[in-house]
This record gives C-alpha cells, structure tokens and sequence, in this order.
C-alpha cells in the first residue's frame, strides 16, 4: 500500500486531474488523499468571514466556487468515455449539494452574528469534501475503479476546531473497517484536511493539514511510503520564491524534515512527519509536473550534507523579552508565564533563558493585546516587532563556528536580535529584523550552498 497525496496545485484544472490519475495508474495497491482545488479553502474563509456582514456577497462566493467546479468537471468529462453524462450528472447533484448546505451554514452564521471555530470548520472542510468525490467519480469514467470515503467516517479528532489533534487508535479502527468494503481492485479516495469529532461535528487539522491526514492514514495502515505530490520537485535548501538557485535535498531525517515546516517552510504540514516516523515509513515529496525526477525521500536516516541541510524563513514574528521585577530564576518566570490562561496555547519558535529573564519568538498573531498586559504582572516586557525567523537545519556540530560566521556575515549587526544553536537537534536559530532579510537569506544560502560546497 502506497499512500499519496496531491495537494491544491494538483488538483486545480482539468489538465493536472489527468496527470493526477496517469500517476495514480502507476501504483498497484494506492490510497489516494487530496487537497481543496487551489484557492477554494481562501475563498471560503472569506465567504464565512464576509457572511457576518454581507450574506449575498458570501453567497456570491459560493455561487463562484460552485461555477469553477462544474467547469473543471466539464472540461475533464470532455476528453472521457461514454460514462461521462452520468458521471457528470452526479458531479452536478454533488456540487449543488454542497452549495446548499454551505449557503444554510453562512446564513446561520449572519444571523447568530458570530463566527465560531465550530461553524469556520464546518465551511471550511467542504473544499475537501467536493474535490474528493468529484475526483473518484471523474476517475471511474476514465476507466478506474474507485471508492470515495469521506474522511468524516474514518479521521475522528479531539474538539479543538482549528487545530484538532487526531485519535490515533478510532483512526487505525474505522480505517481497517472501510478497508474491508473495499473490493480488491478499486482505489480508495479521500479528502484531507478534515475529519469529525465524536460528537459528529466537523473539524480542521490547520491550515494545509491535507500533508498531516496522509501521515495518518500511512501509519494506520502500515503503508510502504506516503508521497506527497505538489508543484515543486522535493524540499529545496531555501524557498525557490526568494533564493532562485535553490536546489532539491536529495535526503532529510523525519526531524529535520519537521524542523523545516515549523519554521516556515511551505512543502510540508508542521505535524506531517510524527505519525510516520512513529512507524519508520519515508515520505516521499515528487512534483506532478516532473514525476520522474527523485525529488526528497524523509526518512530515520537523513545523510549528511555539508555545513546545513537546508534553511527556511519565517516573517511576521515579534520577540518577548520578560524580566521579573524581584529575583527569580529565569525557569521560575517561564512557568509562571505558562500557568496564565491568555498563554495556554502559545507557541514559542525560539527561546533563550538568561539569569532572571527569558526572550521568546512568538508570532505577531499571538502577541496580541490580552497577552502584553498579563505579562507585565510578571516583569518588565520587550517587544520588537517586525521580526524573521531563519532556520537552518542539518547543522554540522563540529563546525558550528563556522556556520554562526557565515550568519554574523550575511546580516548587519543591527538586523540580529537573537542567535542561538541546538547541537542535540543540529539547527541554528537566528531572529533577525524583517524589513531587509530577503537579501540577507539570498547571501547566506550562497555562502552556505554555494561558495562552500
């Protein structure tokens, strides 16, 4: 069992559908996971964000997505069998469906004048549930045999919407019981990004979580790889977008792999490597577009790669400095920090304690006004805003040295506020001020993956 993923690129045109299916063709025993077509998931955070105040400018989205999705499954169905008219009376009996039931939900959310993360997930997930069986039922009439399951039935989560974590052992049992209703030759199709909780409502895995249902589903069903395919050939050593003489990673550790998504890299969902590192099964990462070319295997066992494996980037973030006010070890402070409600859920990228105090990384989302003024009850509060995280994982220990030259090289001392290097988990960490760092990155990744190569 082969376990594949393709994601918003791959599934936005009737042209990548059928090289969808041509790569799907390939595999012998597939479990098919896909995203929203591209876009969609944006388009309906704005439909339920726009719903609060102007009902028909949300129904005019929805009316948009429905429109986009007739038209990819009409210029799909063109060049298919004699099955099409059927096929695309269904297709059609599906998106109106949906369209129903996503226009009850916005109206239910003007007229409560609130928008919960229960209802947003509601919305949300119906990305995946059109893209999903739109996607099974156009493959079977192009000659596969397929099985749409809706990751409602088999991903059951925890009720934290947004963000739900998933209940490993209901997941590996509803999987193995849809399993066995599958006749031996179809293909099993599923949406990701969603699934339910046990009270059968809909939840959300984060944003771009279709990575993370993939991982669960290759682990519950012991799968010999998980490939995720997207528009790029593997994990680059930097963002193509900003260093355009990046270059694929043949090699990565399922760590360093989950280094790189959490602090900015965008191939991959943050929480996609635990559940198959949990069952030592590798992650591939190929490009649609180039399926022939290596792209990046995730494995135990990365290989080694000179200075740093890779580098990845991370805007929008503010740095915290809390001192306390009466001596008190910097440990001490944290704790009591943690122990506030207004910071239960706060995710720290960077942290460094010294003497009585502790600077912190956080994301400017969650430095947010109820956060500051709880802080102060604790000491005296620094905040820089406008900051980046550049992370650079892979690190060599042994020449740790020269790689914090390299960085104190590429950035003018004013930009680095905060430097530090983990030799257990091979990656140096350095906040710098945003409004410049793009050149910055450009000239370390040279020195780093270029000059000394």
């Amino acid at each position: 069992m082969h376990v594949l993923k393709f994601g918003g690129t791959s599934m936005d045109n009737a042209q990548n559908w059928h090289r969808v299916l041509n790569i799907i063709r390939q595999y012998k025993q597939p479990f098919i996971v896909v995203s929203a077509t591209a876009r969609t998931t944006r388009q309906l955070l704005n439909a339920a964000q726009t719903a609060l105040s102007d009902p028909e400018q949300a129904q005019k989205e929805v009316l948009n997505i429905q429109q986009r999705h007739l038209e990819l499954v009409a210029n799909f169905l063109h060049e298919c069998s004699s099955h099409a008219p059927a096929v695309g009376d269904r297709c059609k009996q599906w998106i109106y469906t949906q369209g129903k039931r996503l226009m009850r939900r916005l109206d239910n959310i003007h007229h409560a004048r609130h928008l919960s993360e229960r209802d947003k997930d509601a919305v949300l997930a119906t990305g995946e549930l059109l893209s999903s069986y739109l996607l099974a039922q156009c493959a079977e009439a192009c000659g596969l045999s397929t099985h749409w399951i809706d990751a409602g039935r088999v991903i059951r989560t925890d009720s934290n919407f947004g963000d739900a974590q998933p209940d490993i052992d209901c997941i590996r049992s509803y999987i193995s019981q849809e399993m066995q209703s599958i006749a031996s030759r179809q293909i099993p199709i599923m949406g990701g990004y969603y699934g339910k909780n046990a009270g059968g409502d809909f939840t959300t895995l984060g944003f771009e979580g279709s990575d993370f249902s993939a991982s669960i589903v290759g682990a519950a069903l012991s799968a010999r790889s998980i490939e995720i395919w997207t528009d790029v050939s593997g994990i680059y050593t930097c963002d193509p977008r900003i260093v355009a003489n990046a270059r694929p990673v043949p090699n990565l550790s399922f760590e360093e792999a989950g280094q790189l998504a959490h602090f900015g890299a965008k191939v991959l969902h943050p929480s996609t490597t635990w559940p198959a590192a949990r069952k030592n099964i590798p992650i591939l990462v190929k490009n649609i577009f180039s399926p022939c070319q290596p792209g990046t295997t995730i494995s135990t066992e990365g290989g080694t790669n000179g200075l740093a494996k890779a580098m990845a980037l991370k805007n929008n973030m503010v740095t915290l400095t809390v001192t306390a006010e009466r001596p008190m070890p910097a440990e001490n402070l944290l704790g009591a920090m943690f122990d506030l409600p207004e910071a239960k859920r706060l995710s720290m990228q960077i942290l460094t304690l010294t003497g009585t105090s502790f600077t912190a990384a956080v994301e400017q989302a969650d430095a947010g006004r109820k956060l500051i003024p709880v802080l102060e009850n604790l000491g005296y509060v620094e905040i820089i805003e406008h900051q980046s995280i550049i992370g650079l994982v892979g690190c060599t220990p042994r020449l740790s040295s020269i790689l914090m030259g390299h960085m104190l090289d590429s950035f003018d001392a004013e930009m680095l506020s905060l430097l530090s290097f983990n030799p257990t988990k091979r990656i140096l960490n350095a906040v710098v001020d945003e409004r410049n760092v793009i050149p910055a990155v450009q000239a370390l990744h040279r020195r780093l993956f270029l000059e000394s190569q």
